[in-house]
């Protein structure tokens, strides 16, 4: 840390903790200027956390780029949970344990036949990491651990867009944008923005005799808005986006579960955040915390499948009979 300045007894100032530097000119009176070190540089260690089955194309490279988002740690770990794989993924993560130093991962073969439903599985894995980064000796001095998805989501992660997470101190668990439309309406919650399950309202819709193609797009699609880079923070209940950040002090008895009470589907991130909000927690999506633009949830692309929704939208009202052709489409 370096800091520089000409000192004027009958003046203090405070400096926003969200400032990395700050300087002040008055006139004919005073200048000088403050290099602060950001949260990040003060931080030492950090997890990074995923599952995975069959990524053998992606996960090399997903790995590399997040070593090297998060580079500015002292060290960098990784807990890598796979399982059900059919392709060369395990062969993969052999060799990244031989490349990388703090690079574990452990292969539990086939999951699938214990736990056949897909969500309930995800979730189980996701607390696995969970329990390793909260129990293990070895992470003990990790303050933050990453939840990361490892399929090519994050293949526009930077070093700066991780900065950005620690201009601020006032958090548990900030969540990626992406430079395209935001995605990952699943895990969002938000008063305005989405306030409940998108699936279960667009269920909703549909049985209050919504047609099913404007019920989708009034449910989901609507809320794939596009954030800049340079808004200000957007505080959420919920969120994910394919990668998170989540400080160890808050995540005491949280946990992904995948059904409700009512044994229906649910988000399995939204009831881990619930769990990060239970703590005392403040939860964000942060702009410029950048990790894709595109994907199969979020491609231009889609302009055109929504396109062609509305067109079967008008021939469901306006001929009837139309409406047989395309109804089972989106039951």
């Amino acid at each position: 840390m370096s800091t520089s300045f000409c000192f004027v007894p009958t003046c203090s100032f405070h400096l926003p903790i969200s400032l990395s530097s700050f300087c002040c000119h008055i006139p004919g009176k005073v200048f000088f200027s403050v290099i602060i070190p950001s949260m990040l540089a003060n931080q030492d260690e950090i997890l990074i956390v995923g599952i995975c089955r069959d990524v053998g194309e992606e996960i090399a490279n997903d790995i590399r780029r997040l070593k090297e988002s998060f580079s500015d740690f002292k060290k960098v770990y990784f807990y890598i949970i796979e399982s059900d794989s059919k392709d060369n993924t395990v062969a993969i993560l052999t060799d990244l344990s031989k490349e990388f130093s703090n690079f574990d991962f452990v292969s539990l073969g086939k999951v699938q036949p214990q736990i056949p439903d897909r969500w309930s599985r995800i979730a189980y894995l996701r607390n696995l990491c969970i329990a390793e980064f909260l129990k293990s000796e070895k992470y003990v001095h990790c303050n933050f651990v990453v939840v990361s998805d490892l399929d090519g989501v994050n293949r526009e992660l930077t070093p700066s867009s991780v900065k950005a997470v620690f201009e601020r101190s006032d958090w548990a668990a900030c969540f990626a944008n992406q430079s395209g439309h935001y995605y990952d309406i699943f895990a969002l919650r938000h008063p305005t923005w989405s306030p409940d399950d998108c699936w279960k309202h667009e269920k909703v819709l549909r049985s209050r005799g919504v047609n099913p193609i404007r019920a989708r797009e009034l449910a989901v699609y609507k809320r794939q808005i596009k954030i800049r880079p340079n808004s200000n923070w957007i505080e959420v209940d919920s969120a994910f986006g394919g990668l998170g950040i989540y400080k160890r002090e808050f995540l005491t008895n949280a946990l992904y579960e995948s059904r409700d009470s009512n044994d229906e589907l649910v988000c399995e991130h939204v009831s881990f955040n619930k769990g990060v909000s239970r703590n005392g927690g403040r939860l964000f999506v942060v702009p410029a915390f950048i990790n894709f633009k595109l994907n199969g949830h979020n491609h231009p692309m889609l302009k055109r499948k929504r396109a062609k929704r509305f067109v079967k939208l008008a021939l469901w009202y306006l001929f009837p009979p139309s409406r047989k052709l395309f109804a089972s489409q989106y039951l």
